[in-house]
């Protein structure tokens, strides 16, 4: 009886592996040639030691391949921000216990990645994240310069773990390792990939963790170039309801807040959001009860651009708001006090708690 039968001898057990190219360099790369197929030899992780699940032969029948498989889960895509999220749970299928190894990566563009690997396993273990260069790596406290040539660099900046150790070495490749400390079930890697030149390496961001819970964890980058812009991010491994975390309080997946001394919140990026509230100051940023809205509000002084397929109401802060512009074109709004509502019924519904509502033009 025939039976299906696959070929894998060219297939690389890389899944949610990831390429780095900027001014005709290599800023991440991998290994390149026949035989080279090994999980450890590309940008992705290592579960005690161990790459990914391959059968013992390259030719094995189908059955060998259930439950193996790696999967793009989420993407989206604004003006300024592209999200990816990929489960490469089934990848570690011969290792006992696993129960999430998630990666999600944030481009805030042009300027940085971010990258969050959760990994949940019912008993500890040893793990390693990696990263491969063209031409080495110099360690700076919890800094990697990875350096490419012809003066362009990626910055690796760790910001969790806050405790870990490097491992740096040549599989054909430098190439340099993170893991935490010690082993453990559960760890979450947050790491921003910046890409840089040799001359501008000294202003790189000053990247923190502000803020981590069982339900989500707020980084911090502060840019050093003089544009006194900070950006905040919060993380979650699954969508978090009021959650307190930092000075925030939110519900959804990710929010990802750029902001300036001069102008205050510059950008917005939420995902799966309904609520974003800054508690130190009181200001509620967003509230609505759209389902899995993933939308981006850009604020001048006087106008808020909205980029995302936005039907439901919204309730958004800006006082100082004259035009808003979803999708590039203007739309009508009602305004209460400093908050502005999007879409809903013509008579705008009762004000944020804790919000005065005033009459709004024309009224």
């Amino acid at each position: 009886q025939f039976r299906c039968q696959r070929n894998i001898g060219h297939n690389h057990d890389d899944t949610n592996s990831f390429y780095r190219f900027k001014g005709g360099k290599w800023l991440a790369t991998e290994r390149e040639g026949i035989g080279l197929d090994e999980t450890h030899g590309h940008n992705t992780l290592l579960i005690d030691g161990q790459g990914q699940y391959r059968p013992v032969a390259h030719y094995r029948e189908a059955d060998e391949f259930e439950g193996s498989d790696g999967f793009i889960q989420r993407t989206a895509n604004t003006a300024h921000f592209d999200y990816i999220s990929a489960n490469a749970t089934n990848r570690y299928r011969q290792i006992p216990g696993m129960k999430a190894v998630n990666r999600e990566v944030l481009f805030v563009r042009p300027d940085y990645f971010l990258m969050f690997d959760n990994i949940e396993a019912g008993e500890q273990h040893s793990y390693e994240w990696i990263v491969h260069f063209q031409e080495g790596s110099e360690i700076e406290n919890n800094w990697i310069r990875g350096n490419a040539g012809d003066e362009q660099v990626l910055g690796v900046g760790i910001i969790s773990p806050q405790k870990f150790s490097i491992n740096t070495g040549v599989d054909v490749l430098p190439y340099v390792r993170i893991s935490p400390e010690q082993p453990m079930a559960n760890v979450r890697f947050l790491n921003v990939l910046y890409p840089t030149v040799s001359s501008a390496w000294q202003v790189k961001p000053a990247v923190t963790i502000v803020d981590e819970n069982d339900v989500a964890l707020l980084a911090q980058l502060k840019m050093q170039n003089g544009s006194g812009r900070i950006d905040e991010v919060i993380f979650t491994e699954k969508p978090a309801r009021n959650e307190k975390i930092g000075k925030y309080v939110f519900t959804g997946k990710l929010a990802a807040i750029t902001q300036s001394q001069e102008l205050g919140v510059e950008k917005l990026f939420l995902l799966d959001c309904k609520y974003l509230k800054d508690d130190s100051s009181g200001i509620e940023f967003i509230k609505t009860e759209a389902e899995n809205a993933t939308v981006e509000f850009s604020f001048d002084e006087k106008t808020i651009s909205i980029f995302g397929d936005v039907t439901q109401q919204i309730v958004l802060y800006g006082p100082t708001i004259e035009t808003i512009v979803l999708n590039k074109k203007a739309i009508q709004y009602t305004r209460r006090g400093d908050y502005v509502f999007i879409f809903g019924d013509t008579t705008p519904p009762s004000p944020p708690v804790g919000v005065k509502a005033t009459p709004s033009e024309g009224d």
